[in-house]
């Protein structure tokens, strides 16, 4: 009978802890809830409960750090002519934007154009916070976003040349950066890239092509010269400049400009230019195009090129062919023989007029024995036949003519 007695006791004892412990909790709340009062005459109770009010109504401030995005949303093409629109979205949370009234420069912001190369030497870069106008997140958001547009000119790279020589024939990357000070709510970057972005792949990572950038547009002109000493004759070639030039063509139309006459590549090889000889005998006025042709488009140079009436220059000229008159002999060997058979010729010319000149009578033979005359024959000489009309003058000739006595 002692022991359950005991038991009760003890649960009684618990429920009576417990309403005390409840009833004490509702009373801390009351005096903690109650406005103090110094004239309630409870200083030191009045004096505790403020600095407890004070402690509790004023929690450590939980700040939401600021993050910037930024894109480029031009898309710069693999030759980038310049100028080139830019196209920049500027999104900043938890953070304002604001520019001094007097400078037009963002207090809290700094935004940077850079450039490299493809070996990732810093070419230059280019302050453009100025671009940044003054902007609240909206009404009911923590967020503010700008859109920035600005051409991409020559200035830009002004002083590139220095850190990187090949940039007018080398590709570029192009990057962003932008720093937003946030205050409070701490410091955010961001940078937008176009190119030279990695971005993932099948295999990993790969660099998206770079764009080569193009400061001035070609120009062309064509010379066109008559040729000396050669009628209907023009010697043409082209003086031209320009990057990433491929073609040069020279097309030249007949005078009423329906038909191409001539088609020619005028391209340099080299530092050497390029030259052709038209011959056109028509005389006529004749349009022509001359087309520089690059990566970045077609620019084209036209004009015209008057042939007048040819006019033919004559020039008096001498022709001698030094030949021997002997074939294979030298000249001082065909004129040794002339002169050597000429002498023989002469020779032989000499002796037969000189003995006809200087030879006289035919000298007289021996004496014969003298004959009988045949018959019939009278007074005739037995030497040399000839007649005499006496005997006597036979004999004065035989003595005197033959020797005869």
């Amino acid at each position: 009978m002692d022991r359950p007695s005991r038991t009760k006791a003890r649960r009684v004892g618990i429920l009576v802890i417990v309403f005390g412990l409840i009833i004490g909790v509702g009373l801390s709340g009351l005096i903690a809830g109650a406005p103090a009062r110094a004239d309630l005459g409870h200083s030191g109770i009045a004096a505790a409960t403020h600095s407890g009010i004070t402690r509790s109504a004023v929690p450590a401030a939980s700040a939401t750090p600021t993050a910037v995005g930024l894109d480029i949303l031009s898309t710069l093409p693999t030759y980038t002519a310049l100028p080139f629109e830019i196209i920049l979205s500027l999104a900043v949370n938890n953070s304002a934007l604001t520019v001094n009234a007097t400078t037009g420069i963002s207090n809290n912001a700094m935004l940077w154009l850079n450039v490299t190369n493809l070996t990732g030497t810093q070419c230059g870069h280019n302050n453009i916070t100025s671009l940044i106008a003054a902007a609240s997140p909206a009404f009911g958001s923590t967020a503010t976003t700008e859109i920035i547009t600005f051409p991409l000119t020559a200035a830009f790279f002004t002083n590139d040349s220095k850190h990187c020589s090949n940039i007018a024939i080398d590709p570029v990357s192009i990057y962003i950066n932008v720093t937003v000070n946030g205050g409070p709510n701490g410091t955010s970057s961001a940078t937008g890239l176009q190119y030279g972005s990695p971005f993932p792949g099948v295999f990993g990572y790969y660099i998206l092509p770079t764009p080569a950038i193009v400061f001035t547009s070609p120009t062309s002109l064509l010379h066109v010269a008559p040729m000396p000493n050669a009628p209907s004759t023009y010697s043409l070639f082209a003086n031209y400049t320009g990057q990433y030039v491929g073609r040069v063509q020279l097309s030249i139309y007949n005078p009423t400009a329906t038909a191409v006459i001539l088609s020619k590549n005028l391209a340099w090889n080299g530092t050497t230019p390029t030259v052709y000889n038209w011959v056109e005998t028509i005389a006529a006025t004749y349009p022509y195009t001359l087309s520089v042709e690059t990566g970045y488009g077609l620019f084209n140079t036209s004009g015209s090129i008057v042939v007048p009436l040819a006019s033919y220059v004559y020039t008096n000229e001498t022709s001698w062919t030094n030949s021997t008159f002997i074939t294979g002999l030298s000249a001082g060997a065909s004129g040794t023989l002339l002169l050597v058979v000429g002498l023989i010729v002469g020779m032989i010319v000499a002796i037969v007029v000189g003995r006809r000149v200087w030879g006289g009578p035919k000298p007289a033979g021996p004496a014969q024995p003298w004959s009988p005359k045949t018959e019939g024959a009278t007074n005739q000489c037995s030497v040399c036949g000839q007649s005499f009309a006496t005997p006597e003058e036979l004999a004065a000739h035989s003595k005197s003519e033959h020797g005869m006595q």
